[in-house]
């Protein structure tokens, strides 16, 4: 198991933030973000000053959780903002490639991928242009028919004879019968570009860069119904990130120095997956990162409700352990920015997990009890809120670039069920891993009744938004302002629930804009 006291330094000269990146500084992209940055602060410090004056106590059972929830919404969006201000970007060819070329081994991972999608993963892998590689195949399952086509493409297989620590456990094991300086990481259904190597090897020539990550593409339905393009992580939050140096490995299409590798002690194990607790390890001893913002491979992503949930369930367990047992705040060797920006991940989980599960409920609350939480009018709430929520809404725009969008939103603002279980599971698993299967590469569509089992929360507040809904129409009619609120409320909720509720009930072959 890897720990921060069981690493170095660093001991290659510092280069220039300059000279690493041979990027663009965007300053006028860092001036307009500030500013809108500011306005949302000071929106927000206005409005919880003013709720917390005017919060109605009698009703404690609500307004202390409507206080908690914004509060974790409020830390969030600091988090988010001190991220977001400034980016740094490379051309799309990355750097000139050094004389004579570094020498690559090319590792592709296996764990029962289905033939199909390997062949054509180690056939692009075989054909990659670069002057000095070699590929190898590290198969977790022993497949002799991954066997046989590396053997008929002339490409170097390894059969873990053992199967622990999952993926990082294989990699471990290529590490250690592979020799290169450098090592670009593929996952079976991650089909590399043929010019992934040339564009990505030019940024080791400053010889403090650990590793370079790079944009993901998937293969997705039309109109990509489960957001699986993440264009807000990819386009957005990786540039950001690569500002202050904490872009972070996305596990495939990575390629590292075997030297950082090494001096973390290898591929973390401590996690469920590899990349997000290595890339802390790494930049803790002083690597730096480059995200290069172009995609360089192409692979699968779930298109099913099951296969979806169990992949960002995985991803949140590993960022709440991060948090709540190694986190990042008090990491050595870490710099504010980083230490901020790795706090982040665990930390959004917490606010969809337990903030909207509140902002759900509230309105559902107001429409049956002819309540609110606020002394004043209901007007007063809209008049001191939206101004904030706007302006953050602004801010998100123009920070992504128009990449966080509506979609986006709802991608993670519906996933709470799945989170609130990442929390409970990464809270009971200090010290052991919890039990979690590989994310399959195909589809294989669920029954309906489990398709049924992963809404039935949503379906349920749909529900009961709907029956407030008519119940305060029938019922408080001489509140109209108050019921109006409370109205508009339940709709946004409605608005948020439903799509995600109607794509994970329908078949998952059809095409769903």
């Amino acid at each position: 198991m890897n720990s921060d006291s069981e690493t170095l330094p660093v001991s290659a000269p510092q280069a220039t933030r300059k000279r690493r990146y041979h990027d663009k500084i965007l300053t006028q992209h860092a001036q307009r973000n500030i500013f809108a940055f500011l306005f949302v602060v000071a929106f927000a410090l206005a409005y919880l000053a003013w709720v917390v004056l005017h919060i109605d106590y009698d009703y404690w059972y609500i307004a202390f959780p409507y206080l908690f929830a914004e509060l974790i919404s409020f830390i969030s969006m600091l988090l988010w903002g001190e991220m977001m201000l400034r980016r740094r970007e490379h051309a799309p060819e990355g750097l000139a490639l050094q004389t004579p070329p570094l020498q690559v081994d090319v590792i592709v991972t296996c764990c029962g991928e289905p033939s199909a999608i390997v062949e054509k993963t180690l056939r692009a892998a075989a054909a990659i242009d670069y002057p000095d590689f070699s590929v190898t195949v590290t198969d977790d399952r022993q497949s002799p028919d991954v066997k046989r086509l590396c053997s008929e493409l002339g490409l170097k297989y390894l059969g873990r004879p053992t199967h622990e620590h999952r993926k990082a456990g294989n990699l471990n094991f290529a590490l250690s019968h592979t020799s290169s300086p450098f090592l670009l990481i593929l996952d079976a259904d991650q089909i590399p570009h043929r010019n992934i190597l040339n564009i990505l090897m030019g940024y080791f020539a400053v010889p403090t860069i650990g590793f370079v990550t790079t944009y993901q593409a998937f293969h997705v339905p039309e109109g990509d119904p489960w957001s699986n393009r993440d264009r807000v992580f990819y386009g957005a939050m990786q540039t950001s990130r690569n500002a202050s140096n904490s872009a972070i490995s996305c596990g495939s299409g990575v390629v590292y120095r075997r030297q950082a590798l090494k001096q973390i002690g290898g591929f973390s194990t401590w996690n469920l997956v590899e990349d997000l607790y290595s890339s802390l390890l790494m930049h803790a001893v002083g690597w730096k990162s480059v995200y290069h913002p172009y995609p360089a491979t192409h692979g699968t992503a779930p298109t099913e409700i099951t296969g979806h949930v169990r992949q960002r369930w995985q991803w949140a367990v590993d960022s709440l352990r991060l948090f709540f047992w190694r986190n990042p705040l008090f990491t050595k060797g870490l710099n504010w920015e980083q230490r901020l920006n790795y706090l982040g991940f665990g930390y959004n989980y917490l606010l969809f997990a337990l903030a909207y599960p509140i902002f759900y409920l509230l309105p559902i609350w107001g429409l049956f009890s002819g309540c609110f939480f606020i002394k004043t009018s209901a007007v007063d709430f809209l008049l001191w809120r939206m101004p904030y929520a706007i302006a953050f809404y602004v801010f998100n725009r123009l920070s992504t670039e128009w990449r966080h969008s509506s979609k986006a939103f709802r991608a993670q603002a519906v996933m709470f069920e799945v989170y609130i279980s990442a929390i409970i599971t990464a809270l009971f698993s200090r010290r052991h891993l919890p039990v979690y299967s590989v994310t399959k590469k195909v589809c294989e569509i669920p029954l309906l009744i489990e398709r049924l089992n992963h809404v039935l929360p949503h379906i349920a507040i749909i529900i009961l938004a709907l029956s407030g809904l008519v119940y305060g129409f029938h019922h408080r009619a001489g509140h109209q302002a108050l019921y109006f609120v409370n109205a508009a409320w339940a709709l946004w909720v409605i608005w948020i629930l439903l799509p995600f509720t109607i794509l994970a009930l329908r078949d998952p072959n059809k095409e769903i804009q």
